[in-house]
């Protein structure tokens, strides 16, 4: 059974034992305890290890180890070898060329005297090699404990040092720039910045739950310390956990955007983003694909199993609304004005989203049937499905529509066809019926072009001239999607 046995290193026998290493090397020594010698593969250097059956057997033996040299026997030969002062002292610089140089804790203790404990423990902190002046209690007299406060509240207790000072912490106002009571995001927006709300909340997990770790990770405590040469790190961290690139664009633009607004504020001299290229995103990103404009023809005039996704996408395709806008809308945001009945945009992705968008009866018809099914009331959201993701819920409503058309969730990902594509399909329709100023009244799109942001001034667009396009905008989508006589 023995030549089967696995051999154990010092470092395991030390541990099967419960003793020191130390204690192990001075048995080796002195012969006490079985051991053995073999060359590995592709050394020339023996190693020793133990067979541990052979210390079994030892054990079972009985040995007598009190008579080995032990502590008091050594610390002897070591008052006596200190009487050769001289090569001592050489024998000590030479040990200090070879010696690994110990890593700074980044701390130093203290004792204090306390009349309740005897004493207690204080930190001072090193900060870029320098001392920072002022010391903590750390509320213990054990050195272990000590040690433990000064690590576990070293940002902290620092960065409250650094408040008191007049000192902002700058990594701190990053994390929380994007938080919906943050004070710096306040004054942006008051300075005509105009952020919405899911922009805001993806800005604010990017840089509290992506960013500010990775550099808490990599040991990056102040915003002096972040680089160019970081920043490419962190991009090239988030392609690897397979975040895609123009993800990354987007989310950095918010922390670009952050950082902009601190120089602005004398907080930071410089914006660190701004020496940065972007990910080359044009390999991943994909084009918006869009149904063909006689392929949905009717398909909203029967029943569908999966109701929900039936009344968002008879929305998106049927209004053209942004998916943001379309979980905003609630019951009293539908007006009547005239013969025709609007959804009134309060709150767009754009200034120039805030409008009135065209809603046809045929659809107004099965939101007041559906709303009234789900007992819903004027202040009620129409389609936000509280503690629910949206993004898998339109997701589902595009394999829905999908699979009314024939069409599987690999072929609709070929295509490039999401939900957000009825929104291009509404503008296509429009188009194709040459009511291509649709898109200036009622998609919400910012017109381009000098003459037109200084002549055509929105808010004075008659009412008139708006009920005639809504009216012709119905006409379109009769002929196109629902079957209705014109």
């Amino acid at each position: 059974m023995q030549g089967t046995t696995t051999l154990l290193s010092p470092q395991e026998m030390a541990y099967a034992l419960e003793i020191h290493p130390y204690t192990l090397d001075a048995l080796v020594s002195n012969g006490a305890i079985p051991h053995t010698y073999i060359q590995l593969p592709n050394s020339s250097v023996k190693q020793i290890r133990f067979d541990p059956y052979l210390v079994l057997e030892w054990f079972q033996s009985e040995p007598q180890i009190g008579g080995l040299p032990g502590k008091s026997y050594l610390d002897g030969l070591r008052r006596q070898y200190k009487t050769f002062t001289p090569t001592v002292q050489a024998l000590k610089n030479l040990d200090s060329q070879f010696a690994p140089k110990r890593a700074s804790k980044g701390f130093s203790l203290s004792k204090v005297p306390s009349k309740k404990y005897g004493f207690l423990y204080y930190v001072r902190y090193v900060r870029k090699g320098k001392l920072v002046p002022s010391r903590w209690n750390t509320h213990t007299n054990n050195l272990k404990a000590a040690e433990q406060f000064a690590r576990d509240n070293r940002e902290e207790t620092l960065n409250a040092y650094d408040s008191r000072r007049g000192k902002p912490n700058i990594l701190r106002i990053i994390e929380t720039y994007y938080e919906e009571d943050s004070e710096y995001l306040k004054d942006s927006v008051d300075l005509g910045r105009d952020i919405g709300e899911k922009t805001r909340k993806s800005y604010l997990y990017f840089t509290a739950k992506k960013f500010i770790p990775f550099l808490k990770e990599n040991g990056i405590k102040s915003y002096a310390d972040i680089t160019p040469k970081a920043i490419q790190k962190f991009q090239v961290c988030l392609l690897r956990k397979g975040i895609k690139p123009q993800s990354i664009n987007r989310c950095s633009c918010g922390i670009r955007t952050a950082l902009d607004h601190l120089v602005s504020c004398d907080i930071i001299s410089d914006n660190v983003m701004k020496k940065v290229k972007w990910l080359d995103d044009s390999k991943t990103k994909s084009r918006r694909g869009c149904y063909e404009t006689n392929k949905l023809y009717g398909k909203f005039n029967r029943k569908w199993r999966d109701e929900f996704s039936y009344m968002l996408n008879l929305v998106i395709y049927g209004t053209g609304l942004r998916n943001t806008e379309i979980e905003s809308v609630r019951l009293r945001d539908i007006v009547k004005i005239k013969t025709c009945r609007f959804i009134d945009v309060k709150k767009s992705k754009t200034k120039n989203g805030v409008r009135l968008a065209p809603l046809h009866p045929f659809i107004y018809g099965k939101i007041i049937e559906y709303s009234k099914k789900e007992g819903l009331q004027k202040e009620d959201f129409i389609f936000r499905q509280e503690g629910r993701s949206m993004d898998r819920i339109y997701k589902q409503a595009t394999i829905s529509l999908g699979k009314k058309l024939g069409m599987a969730e690999n072929e609709l990902k070929k295509e490039g066809i999401s939900f957000y594509s009825g929104r291009h399909y509404w503008k296509t329709v429009m188009n194709e019926n040459e009511l291509g100023d649709a898109e200036e009244v009622f998609m919400g799109h910012k017109v381009n072009g000098t003459i037109a942001e200084r002549y055509n001034h929105r808010d004075k667009q008659g009412m008139e001239r708006k009920l005639k396009k809504a009216r012709q905008v119905f006409g379109i989508l009769d002929k196109t999607l629902f079957a209705q006589k014109v």
